[in-house]
């Protein structure tokens, strides 16, 4: 009886030898390609936003499912379907398939690795990433390395599915984006989980709560994790600032003591000097115990902030809100963090 499948391993058409030109030209390419996605890995690009940085992660299984298949093409036209005159550089059966899919997995990985010495941000997420295409495209190749009607029934929804998972996160922070586009000058409303995303706790806990709110149902809650200093800060806010007059936030202390809140504003300059405090707006408010409060910031007071310059107001990058030396039981909310006319 003939097997339905046979996973043609050890398969090796004979065909004519290839030519030393074709040959050259071929590991040129190859070369080329390599050196590529290495540039695209480890060059450390200006990501100006959010989005950008969305972006870039949704790009990781398309370029490695793409980069694969361009690399077999060169190789072994027929692997990926071609159906050309020319002979192949490397025939790939399925072991040569693996062996590739290894060699990129690695690169990828040590791609990554190699992002921490040139100030970008290395992520486990991206190697996942990056291995969910790779396993797309040896799914694609196998479609016509292994024998079997079934193949065309499994394989295609398995490579969809490799390529998609890795983008389902990255593009919930680009709709993220879009909305807080969209809602601005509110700022932070706080009424979806993917708004954290924005947002980055330190010395605390950041839980969205609903025992008190003053814009839909939710606030943040900040429960002090540290006795040093908690600080919530938001890195990705909307830049341009231009034709507002007012920042206001509003503040719950649910404590039996003063809530001293600092808050610290910063632009691009204050990003690039490692963010010296000369070098940014810093202003700081109490709130009496169970008290609420509505903060009001002039933004011309925001713009003089800097000791020596006048703060950007169209490339804001930061806004920090902190506690110094909090009580262990310390804990404030924040609400409706706006813009007003």
């Amino acid at each position: 009886m003939q097997p339905t499948a046979n996973f043609d391993v050890t398969h090796e058409p004979k065909r004519a030898s290839v030519g030393y030109a074709d040959s050259r030209v071929r590991w040129w390419l190859l070369s080329g390609v390599g050196l590529g996605v290495v540039f695209l890995l480890v060059y450390p690009f200006s990501i100006d936003g959010r989005a950008w940085g969305a972006l870039f992660n949704f790009a990781h299984a398309p370029t490695f499912f793409c980069t694969f298949l361009l690399i077999a093409a060169i190789l072994d036209a027929s692997c990926v379907g071609l159906t050309t005159r020319s002979v192949p550089v490397v025939t790939l059966n399925l072991r040569r398939i693996l062996l590739l899919a290894a060699i990129l997995l690695v690169g990828g990985v040590a791609c990554e690795i190699a992002q921490r010495f040139v100030e970008r941000q290395s992520s486990l997420t991206d190697a996942a990433a990056n291995a969910g295409g790779i396993l797309a495209a040896v799914l694609y190749c196998g479609l016509f390395r292994i024998s079997g009607v079934w193949r065309w029934f499994a394989f295609p929804p398995l490579i969809v599915f490799f390529l998609i998972l890795p983008g389902v996160q990255p593009l919930s922070e680009l709709i993220e984006c879009y909305r807080q586009s969209h809602e601005f000058p509110l700022m932070a409303s706080f009424e979806r989980p993917a708004e954290l995303a924005a947002w980055r706790a330190r010395g605390a806990t950041a839980t969205r709560d609903t025992t008190w709110a003053t814009a839909g149902k939710y606030s943040i809650k900040l429960r002090a994790q540290s006795t040093k200093t908690v600080r919530f800060t938001m890195y990705w806010p909307i830049k341009d600032w231009t034709g507002y007059s007012q920042l206001q936030v509003d503040v719950f202390n649910p404590t039996d003591s003063n809530l001293n809140l600092g808050i610290t504003i910063g632009d691009l300059i204050h990003q690039s000097s490692k963010s010296n405090p000369a070098e940014r707006f810093s202003t700081s408010v109490t709130v009496d115990p169970h008290g609420i409060e509505t903060v009001s910031i002039d933004l011309l007071d925001i713009e003089a902030g800097p000791a020596e310059r006048s703060l950007s107001m169209t490339e804001i990058t930061m806004l920090n809100f902190f506690q110094l030396a909090p009580t262990e039981d310390a804990v404030f909310h924040l609400d409706n963090l706006r813009l007003i006319p």
